[in-house]
């Protein structure tokens, strides 16, 4: 479990906390928890935060195909029910009003290889603060990952390459 009190506080963020370990159920159906609710008074957006404070194995940190498989499947299973979770939370009450705009996402204690295959956004601690600080304008990870760590890289598009191509400027071509 990530110690949410340990990070630059969200309030410096223009959040407050609104709610902490809130366990969901429906009917006899444990769905899990949220482990951290905040509210943005100022553009009343709600951010639901699932922590995951797990250290990467040292098979998947040293690149084992088959490790990392296996990892891979396992944190799908975090996504699976924190999908589960935001169904429920469309169509369910809590004790605090969950106000649209409205992002869940899981807060690792170190990037996880998840993000890059989730389509819930999963940010590691620093990458969080980062998304926040940066006012939480992007919604996929890819897009996060280009600004965080390749913001000087310049692009290029597939048109733009083309056109080199045909000035004779690369001698790569565009595939087609």
């Amino acid at each position: 479990m990530i110690d949410f009190d340990s990070f630059q506080n969200v309030r410096d963020f223009g959040y407050r906390e609104i709610g902490r370990d809130i366990f969901l159920k429906h009917g006899k159906q444990n769905l899990g928890d949220i482990d951290l609710a905040l509210h943005h008074d100022g553009s009343g957006h709600t951010l639901l935060v699932e922590g995951k404070g797990h250290a990467l194995p040292l098979d998947v940190y040293f690149n084992s195909p088959l490790a990392i498989a296996a990892h891979l499947k396992r944190t799908r299973d975090w996504e699976n029910k924190v999908q589960g979770r935001i169904r429920y939370l469309k169509n369910h009450n809590l004790d605090f009003k969950v106000t649209e705009p409205c992002d869940y996402i899981i807060v690792t204690l170190h990037p996880e290889m998840l993000s890059h295959v989730s389509s819930v956004m999963t940010l590691s601690i620093k990458e969080f603060q980062h998304w926040l600080a940066s006012g939480r304008n992007v919604c996929q990870f890819s897009e996060f990952f280009e600004n965080f760590y390749r913001p000087n890289e310049p692009t290029i598009s597939e048109a733009e390459m083309q056109q080199m191509y045909e000035d004779g400027l690369v001698l790569a071509r565009v595939a087609r």
